[in-house]
C-alpha cells in the first residue's frame, strides 16, 4: 500500500516537473522570437531614418556624405539626425547591423541586418540605396 501510494506521488510529481519544463522551454522561445522581432523593428527604423537624413543631406550639399563623414558623428551629419550614429542592436544572426557605402558623390548604399523579416524587408542583409541621377 506504501510503495503504491509513494510510486502515484513520484509519478505525479515527475508530470508536473515535465509540463513546467514545456511551458518554461516554450516561454523561452517566445521570448527570443519576441526580442527578434523587436531588434528587426528597431534596426528597419533606424535604417529608413538614415535613409531619410541622407536625401535631406543630398539636397542641401549636392552629394552624398563620404564614409568618413558618416562614420564621424562629430561631422556634419549631425546636422540630419537627432541623434547618431543609429543604436547598433546585433544579435547572433547580425554581428554587424548598419554598412554605409558611398558608391560616388550621387549614390549611396545603406545595407542593414535583420534578425528576424520584418514588413517589407527580410531576414538578414537589406539594401537600401539612393541614386540622384536616377530620381
Amino acid at each position: 500500500m506504501i510503495i503504491l501510494r509513494f510510486t502515484k506521488t513520484i509519478g505525479q510529481i515527475l508530470t508536473v516537473l515535465g509540463a513546467a519544463v514545456i511551458l518554461l522551454w516554450v516561454v523561452s522561445l517566445g521570448i527570443g522570437k519576441g526580442k527578434s522581432l523587436a531588434i528587426s523593428r528597431v534596426t528597419a527604423s533606424n535604417a529608413l531614418n538614415i535613409d531619410q537624413g541622407l536625401k535631406y543631406f543630398y539636397t542641401d550639399q549636392d552629394r552624398f556624405p563620404s564614409a568618413v563623414e558618416f562614420n564621424n558623428a562629430g561631422s556634419v551629419i549631425l546636422n540630419y539626425y537627432s541623434a547618431f550614429p543609429a543604436t547598433e542592436l546585433k544579435s547572433d544572426q547580425c554581428p554587424q547591423v548598419y554598412q554605409y557605402q558611398r558608391v560616388n558623390t550621387k549614390h549611396v548604399k545603406l545595407n542593414f541586418c535583420l534578425p528576424v523579416a520584418w514588413e517589407n524587408f527580410s531576414s538578414g542583409w537589406n539594401v537600401m540605396e539612393q541614386d540622384a541621377v536616377r530620381q
